[in-house]
């Protein structure tokens, strides 16, 4: 058993991912730290974190308990894909949070890498894939990869030219009230960390509240523009920021005696219609 790791997290290093930070102050590999993050070593003002992709703010405390021991990772839950549509064209799948898009520089797992093996269980021949667009690491739900090129460039171009139409599902804070278009321009702001911002790039979300409480909204969200972060910027800046959302001041606990933790951020990619490239 090695020594435990404690630190905080410096201004610098706010809204860095919680994998990178346990690396950094480990001085243990990417993989490394998110086996650790997995198998409930990380702790994150004392409670138990076991998302690597979540965002941490600056000041935020974080503990390491025995970063010398690592379980084999054959050991280790599987975070799985699920497959919603399959042709000779696209295919679609239900992405889990937690999971990234694209394969990283460490080579952690991603959709990339999982939809061809899983195309191969299906019994599939072809099982080349190519993404057409991204979720972040921490939003889970519909995600379209292409299977041939002139697909890959039909579907490309139609996400270029804002001829999708993509609904996600959130949870935010507070009441939001009347349906509203947000149009607010995002920019970069530090970090990983984006913002409404003076002369930041245009972007719009029509959101509608389908269920409210004092606390918290259901809101339906269809982004008109691609920005980095959008839907959690623009509610963040009304006021009401996504559950879970630690990067952009969401709430992290709820309830009482004791608070229970967010376990995510609130954001699920329900729904996207786009013209079948065939």
């Amino acid at each position: 058993m090695t020594a435990p790791v404690s630190f905080v997290v410096s201004d610098d290093e706010g809204g860095t991912r919680l994998d990178r930070l346990v690396a950094r102050h480990t001085g243990s590999s990417r993989r490394v730290a998110r086996i650790l993050i997995m198998q409930g070593k990380v702790c994150v003002r004392r409670t138990v974190v076991k998302i690597a992709t979540r965002e941490i703010r600056a000041g935020e405390q974080i503990s390491v308990s025995d970063p010398g021991e690592v379980a084999n990772p054959k050991e280790l839950p599987k975070v799985e894909p699920r497959i919603l549509h399959l042709d000779h064209w696209l295919v679609a799948v239900d992405k889990p949070a937690g999971l990234l898009s694209e394969t990283g520089r460490q080579g952690s797992p991603s959709i990339e890498t999982l939809v061809p093996r899983l195309l191969a269980e299906a019994g599939e021949h072809k099982t080349d894939v190519r993404l057409v667009h991204r979720l972040d690491a921490g939003t889970s739900g519909v995600l379209l990869l292409a299977r041939r090129s002139q697909a890959c460039a039909t579907l490309g171009d139609a996400f270029a030219h804002g001829r999708v139409i993509k609904t996600y599902i959130a949870l935010c804070q507070g009441d939001l009230g009347r349906v509203q278009l947000i149009d607010a321009p995002i920019g970069h702001v530090r970090g990983t960390r984006q913002g409404v911002v003076e002369g930041g790039k245009p972007a719009r979300t029509d959101v509608e509240s389908i269920a409210t409480t004092q606390d918290a909204s259901l809101v339906r969200a269809q982004p008109k523009t691609g920005r980095t972060h959008q839907i959690r910027v623009h509610l963040a800046h009304l006021g009401h920021p996504l559950y879970g959302d630690g990067l952009y001041d969401g709430p992290r606990y709820v309830g009482k005696a004791p608070p229970e933790p967010v376990p995510r951020t609130m954001l699920h990619a329900l729904q996207i219609e786009v013209t079948h490239p065939k």
